[in-house]
């Protein structure tokens, strides 16, 4: 069910455009609702009246010279004619008060909601204009902290240069006050920490409100524990403060008392070095940056609880509105059905009309017709001067940042989150929370522990232990809010017009062209976003295999979380209405497997009829005993880098070092040829196969002779039948470290030297047609270096595997493929080159 608080937001410059638009959507309500009240009361009175006359024409005398002599037949069917009178009205008296009955809770409707919207619409307007002051605010706190840290820099430079060119010694003047002495430096110190620290408030009095005020009972304590003072000395030292001016008493009189209320006047000593100065209004403009970056997102959680309670109790009062409206409408039907028999067709015609009325789908129109979007308000991120935090946030973080600040391609929190769910979810059943499809169907109910959990989230305050402790709807309602608060979708916005070419076709066959397709576009997103959708679809996937593929569960999951998944960079009202993220929503439900398992082969036509092809060229995960072990503090390694590719190839190498990637390359061909695979000294196998001319990634590539090749790992060939695996793997330290195993004239080189691309699916499709022959020998390493040579009688060598640079040789030219596979050298008269592919 579609609610008003994923789809009724604004926008950054204005988050109360949906609101506006429910309380304009919410008075037309409620003048639809009084006038079917003024309605309801005129048929009332209406049938009061024709009751009363139904009931007057049964008590009428029959005339004397009339039926009032005659005793016939026609005498009695006249007389039962008039009493059917007084039933007739007994009837419309009876549907007078059925419809009395009905107005009496629209009337009560009415008198609860006239003003209550219009308060908590007030409450919301009030707390915008608030937050938009505060944020004018932080962006001069921001300026100014940026500042006094910058001069603060110069001048502790300035000092260090001269104290190092006159070798000057420090000369701190010491001052009283109370009993202690201090330092200008100490001193100054103190008073910051105690602006800091003590607990400031507004106070109202006869001559207006005071802000950021202290009592002098917290000022007292604050010493008497922070410096040891008894009370005596404690006093005396705030009373020498008051004479000093550095606070000032907000009532009458200028001695110290523990039951007034003080304001800070003089916030340091003015003698103090400049460099030291210029540091100490450098760090109390970060406290000011600090303090107003809590009090902006203060409101703005205060605003975003307001518009959640707001479009909550809406949705409430309009779902009761609609409910009203159809009871009324029925229970006007049911009076009518009570009167006559002549208009109960009429009736069941409004019956029919009246049962396809459903609050839930008007509720569900509505949303599509009107909706402005469900874009939050960004979060307010603090972001150190230095470069360090005294926290570091979580929500509102992108996940490429997150990933390039902790070093993990997919963010803690969704994995402890996700690990919480799972761990609890037998307990979330006892608890009477019902199954985890429904928990994340629901809204989140609870708002207040929701924002205390982001709280603890963000401040990396919340163990996977502690989340167990957690009802799993709030856990649920946490990743939901981090997800949408996320400033890039977890799949990237930069395929989403390309997944929206994707599903221009409304049929919803799920074909190898779509999985080719969808998999190759995932596959070009950022790791961070490759990863965490992976973990997010792979849980929900299993949350849902319990149902049938055509379960409406599975409809309502795929339109409640799409959103949440894709989002376009730019919200307009184009996109409010595009439906790709739902399809593409359902198809990782119903398809992770095939999406992400990188061991599907795709069904491919039919070769022609040389029976000399390769049929594919996929790439598939390792067995469970190669494995490796996943482990959170893994963070470094990864299936690609920053720049999407992986470098280094490795697989069993003699390297005790080397780590796989737990993925290979496999190469499947048909009727290949007897001949045995054959061991050289250097551990390169290979053999020979016959292969017509095919088309790769769609490019024509022509040639009759080429060989395979299987990989050697501990001395065993792991290309066995008519299928090639060439194990891929990679170390993401230092190639220095690493040095491969010698391959012909490059065996000094770096482990870095051979770069290596990781596709989805790369396609080798054959085709008819005849070329000159020419022989091509394929050489895989035990560290799963590829080599290639060909020959021919031109002598020129041609690589016939498709790469991301142009090869040539001859009259046949193979360039821009569409996926890349991993790099070949080209050996040529015994000279070799690379070729990145």
């Amino acid at each position: 069910m579609l609610r008003f608080e994923d789809w009724f937001w604004g926008t950054p410059a204005d988050p109360t455009v949906g609101v506006h638009v429910l309380h304009e959507h919410y008075q037309m309500g409620i003048a639809e609702m009084e006038e079917l009240l003024a309605f309801l009361s005129q048929r009332k009175t209406a049938e009061e009246q024709y009751a009363s006359k139904l009931t007057e024409l049964s008590q009428l005398k029959p005339r004397a010279d009339g039926f009032g002599k005659d005793e016939s037949l026609l005498a009695q069917i006249f007389g039962n004619a008039k009493q059917e009178m007084a039933n007739l009205g007994t009837c419309h008296k009876q549907s007078a008060d059925q419809i009395s009955q009905l107005i009496h809770p629209l009337q009560r409707f009415l008198d609860d909601n006239r003003k209550l919207s219009i308060v908590r619409k007030d409450k919301i307007d009030s707390t915008w204009r608030s937050l938009s002051g505060q944020r004018s605010e932080l962006d001069g706190l921001v300026q100014d902290y940026k500042t006094k840290c910058g001069a603060a820099d110069v001048e502790q430079r300035k000092f260090e240069q001269s104290r190092s060119e006159h070798d000057l010694p420090s000369m701190d003047v010491m001052i009283s006050m109370g009993p202690r002495s201090f330092t200008v430096e100490d001193f100054n110190t103190l008073l910051l920490k105690m602006q800091r620290e003590i607990r400031t408030q507004d106070v109202k009095s006869l001559w207006g409100s005071s802000k950021n005020c202290f009592s002098g009972d917290d000022a007292l304590q604050y010493l008497r524990v922070k410096l040891h003072l008894d009370e005596e000395g404690a006093i005396s030292m705030l009373s020498q403060m008051i004479n000093e001016g550095f606070i000032r008493n907000i009532g009458r009189g200028h001695r110290f008392s523990t039951s007034s209320h003080y304001q800070w006047k003089r916030l340091s000593i003015e003698n103090e070095p400049l460099h030291r100065k210029t540091r100490r209004e450098a760090e109390r403009a970060d406290f000011e940056y600090r303090k107003a970056v809590e009090a902006t997102e203060e409101t703005r959680l205060f605003l975003e609880s307001a518009c959640w309670e707001y479009m909550n109790s809406l949705q409430h009062i309009e779902t009761r509105r609609m409910e009203i409206f159809k009871e009324s409408l029925l229970g006007l039907n049911n009076a009518e059905k009570s009167i006559i028999a002549g208009t109960r067709n009429v009736c069941e015609r409004n019956q029919v009309y009246l049962e396809t009325l459903s609050p839930a789908k008007e509720i569900e129109i509505m949303i599509e017709s009107q909706r402005t979007g469900n874009v939050r308000l960004p979060p307010a991120v603090y972001h150190n001067y230095y470069g360090n935090s005294y926290r570091d946030p979580v929500f509102g973080v992108s996940l490429e940042d997150y990933a390039a600040s902790r070093g993990r391609k997919v963010p803690l929190l969704v994995k402890k989150c996700l690990r919480a769910i799972e761990d609890t979810r037998q307990g979330a059943t006892e608890r009477g929370e019902g199954p985890e499809v429904d928990l994340w169907l629901e809204p989140n109910s609870n708002i207040p522990a929701l924002h205390a959990l982001r709280t603890d989230l963000n401040n990396s305050k919340a163990s996977l232990k502690y989340l167990r402790r957690l009802p799993t709807s709030l856990i649920i309602g946490a990743l939901k809010l981090y997800l949408i608060e996320l400033p890039t979708s977890v799949c990237s916005d930069e395929i989403y017009e390309p997944l929206k070419l994707l599903y221009l076709s409304k049929a919803d066959d799920f074909g190898p062209m779509r999985i080719a397709s969808l998999r190759s576009l995932l596959a070009t997103m950022p790791p961070p976003h490759y990863c965490t959708l992976r973990l997010l679809s792979e849980h929900w996937h299993k949350l849902i295999a319990q149902f049938d593929a055509e379960d409406p569960k599975i409809s309502d999951f795929a339109q409640n979380l799409g959103h949440y998944v894709l989002r376009p960079r730019v919200h307009t009202q184009i996109t409010l209405h595009d439906k790709h993220p739902v399809r593409m929503m359902k198809d990782l439900l119903l398809h992770h497997d095939k999406i992400f398992s990188l061991d599907e082969p795709l069904e491919l036509p039919e070769a022609p009829d040389d029976g000399r092809s390769f049929r594919s060229v996929h790439i598939s995960d390792l067995e469970d005993s190669e494995e490796e072990d996943i482990d959170e503090t893994a963070s470094t390694r990864a299936l690609y880098d920053a720049s999407s590719r992986v470098t280094g190839v490795t697989s069993g190498s003699s390297s005790e070092r080397s780590m796989r990637t737990g993925y290979s390359l496999t190469l499947v061909g048909d009727n290949l040829s007897d001949r045995r695979a054959s061991l050289s000294d250097r551990g390169v196998s290979s053999a020979s196969l016959t292969m017509g001319s095919f088309l790769v990634n769609g490019l024509r590539r022509d040639s009759t002779e080429s060989h395979r090749s299987g990989a050697t790992v501990g001395g065993a060939i792991r290309g066995i039948g008519d299928h090639v695996n060439v194990p891929l793997g990679v170390d993401r330290r230092d190639s220095s470290d690493i040095a491969p195993s010698s391959v012909g004239r490059r065996s000094s080189s770096s482990f870095s030297d051979h770069p290596t691309a990781m596709p989805a699916t790369g396609l080798l499709t054959p085709v008819a047609g005849d070329s000159d022959d020419e022989d091509l020998d394929i050489q895989i390493s035990a560290d799963g270096i590829v080599t290639s040579r060909t020959s021919s009688a031109s002598g020129s060598a041609v690589d016939l595997i498709t790469g991301t640079n142009s090869v040539s040789g001859g009259s046949d030219e193979i360039s821009s493929p569409l996926v890349e596979l991993p790099a070949l050298k080209i050996v040529e008269d015994g000279s070799e080159s690379e070729v990145g592919l």
